[in-house]
C-alpha cells in the first residue's frame, strides 16, 4: 500500500494511528472527523498530506510532520481544537490555506527552514499562539495568515519578510525565544556583592589624599597602633604619640622648672 485514499477512515472511532512505511500519500479527508484520535505517527516515506486529511480530529494534541513531506493540502489539521504542539521538519515549502484554522489551543509551532509561503488563514483563530519563529526562507505571508491572534510576537531575522509582515500588525523581535534564544549578555553583579565590601573611613580618605597608603603596625602589648608613611615621617590623620610619653615629658618639665626657682635646694 502506497496511498491512504480519500475519506477511507473519515469519522471512524480511532484512538491511535501508525501509518506504514510504504505509504507516500495521505489522501483528502483520510482521517477527518475522527474525534477520538489521540496520536498519529507519520513516517519519512510520506511526501504528501491531502486537503483536510486530519480535519476536526478534536482529541489530537500534537503532530510531527517529517521532512519528507513536501506538499500539505489546505485545512489539513483545521479545527483540531486540542492540538497544542506542531513540528514541521525541514521539507515542506508551503503551508496550505487554513492548515491550522481554529486550532484554539495551539501554543507551539516549529516551522520548516525550507518554508517559503504561509498561506491565508493558516493560523486563523489560534488564540493561544503568542509567539512563532519564522525562518528567513519565507518570502510570502498572507495578510490573514495569523488573523485573530492579537498578542502574537513574531521572531525572525532583520530585514526579513517576517519583519516586513509584522510591521503595524504584531510585535517583532530578532531575539529568539525559549530554549533557542541567543545567549544573554552577562548581567551586572548582584547588589549584595558590592554592598558587602567595607567603605573606607573618613580618616583613611584624608590620609590617602596626602601620602600613599602604608601598612599599619599594631602594638599588641598596649593595644595602641601607629601608622608610618613611606618617608618615615609618621604623618597620619590621627595622633600617634602615646599618652604615657606625654605625661612623662610633662612631669620632667615641671621638675626642671622647680629646680630653677629653688637653686639653693639642689
Amino acid at each position: 500500500m502506497t496511498e491512504i485514499g480519500s475519506n477511507v477512515f473519515s469519522g471512524r472511532e480511532l484512538t491511535s494511528v501508525t501509518i506504514p512505511d510504504s505509504v507516500t500519500k495521505i489522501g483528502a479527508y483520510a482521517f477527518a472527523y475522527c474525534g477520538d484520535l489521540l496520536s498519529v505517527t507519520i513516517p519519512d516515506s510520506v511526501t504528501e498530506i491531502g486537503e483536510s486529511a486530519f480535519d476536526s480530529c478534536a482529541s489530537l494534541s500534537e503532530i510531527t510532520i517529517p521532512g519528507s513531506v513536501t506538499t500539505i493540502g489546505k485545512a489539513a489539521f483545521s479545527q483540531c481544537i486540542r492540538l497544542a504542539n506542531v513540528v514541521i521538519l525541514d521539507g515542506a515549502a508551503e503551508i496550505g490555506e487554513g492548515m491550522f484554522y481554529n486550532c484554539e489551543n495551539l501554543s507551539s509551532v516549529t516551522l520548516s527552514k525550507n518554508l517559503s509561503v504561509i498561506d491565508e488563514y493558516t493560523f486563523l483563530n489560534c488564540g493561544k499562539l503568542d509567539s512563532i519563529v519564522i525562518p528567513a526562507s519565507v518570502t510570502f505571508i498572507d495578510s490573514e495568515a495569523f488573523g485573530g491572534n492579537q498578542n502574537l510576537t513574531i521572531y525572525g531575522e532583520t530585514d526579513s519578510f517576517a519583519e516586513l509582515y509584522a510591521k503595524n500588525r504584531f510585535t517583532f523581535s530578532t531575539d529568539l525565544p525559549g530554549g533557542v534564544a541567543e545567549p544573554a549578555a552577562p548581567s551586572d553583579p548582584p547588589a549584595e556583592e558590592t554592598d558587602a565590601l567595607p567603605s573606607p573611613s573618613l580618616e583613611e580618605d584624608a590620609a590617602d589624599s596626602i601620602v600613599p597608603s602604608a601598612p599599619q603596625e599594631v602594638d599588641t602589648d598596649n593595644h595602641s597602633s601607629s601608622v608610618k608613611s613611606e618617608d618615615g615621617s609618621g604623618k597620619s590623620g590621627f595622633p600617634i604619640v602615646p599618652v604615657v610619653l606625654i605625661v612623662v615629658v610633662a612631669a620632667a618639665a615641671v621638675v626642671l622648672v622647680l629646680k630653677k626657682k629653688n637653686p639653693t635646694n639642689s
